[in-house]
């Protein structure tokens, strides 16, 4: 059974804790700050990209990592996010596009691999790359999105905009994550590294909620319209 004999310490002495932490804790600063300055979000928003996209080329396991405690400090996820013209995509949308431009391109290459030096048929090369095809959830996950891709569909032909249709169909865009996850994290180290990052983002949300009613609890309504 993983994580049988599971070690707390272990999960607060990593460095994936400390990490998550910082991140945490200077993203949502940042994102405070890029409320009142649009400029310094569009940067933020880049910088955070560009970085994001180098370290989940170089090892796309961390990139994932980040991912999660994205999804948990970001709510709908423009925590970031660059505005142009009224034009916007959240730092949510720019982390999923690279997690799997950066995916897709690795099964690529290993498929054209396995082609060219085993001689085996790219079908089969790829399904043997899904290691989730392997789970009893699989058939339900491959139902749920072929249902959510028809709804995506339905709502376009009813008369709704593509960019309706699609906001409402993203918020379970995620679940796409289980792809590479299973992929990627498959030994005990890699679940400590998931808990460590759970458990930070979490108590960082957690003490930043509570901060929050503090601030709302004590201080003059006239002073909060630009903390809300």
């Amino acid at each position: 059974m993983i994580l049988e004999n599971l070690s707390i310490k272990k999960i607060f002495k990593s460095n994936y804790f400390t990490y998550t932490i910082l991140f945490s804790v200077l993203t949502l600063i940042f994102s405070f700050i890029s409320y009142f300055y649009q400029d310094f979000n569009n940067i933020a928003f880049f910088i955070y990209v560009i970085l994001f996209a180098v370290i989940s080329y170089k090892d796309l396991k961390s990139g994932m990592l980040i991912v999660l405690a994205e999804l948990i400090i970001g709510s709908k996820g423009y925590i970031l996010f660059f505005e142009y013209s009224g034009f916007q995509i959240s730092l949510r949308i720019a982390f999923f596009v690279i997690i799997f431009s950066i995916w897709i391109s690795k099964l690529l290459i290993y498929i054209i691999n396995n082609k060219l030096k085993n001689g085996q048929p790219c079908l089969a090369t790829t399904i043997n790359y899904f290691s989730f095809r392997k789970s009893r959830f699989f058939k339900y996950y491959f139902i749920f999105f072929i249902i959510l891709l028809f709804a995506f569909i339905l709502g376009i032909l009813n008369g709704n905009g593509f960019s309706d249709a699609f906001f409402d169909m993203n918020g379970f865009l995620f679940l796409l994550y289980l792809l590479p996850f299973y992929d990627l994290f498959n030994n005990e180290d890699d679940y400590y590294k998931i808990l460590s990052i759970f458990i930070a983002s979490t108590s960082v949300l957690m003490l930043f909620t509570l901060f929050s009613l503090w601030i709302f609890s004590h201080i003059n309504p006239f002073y909060l319209s630009n903390l809300y």
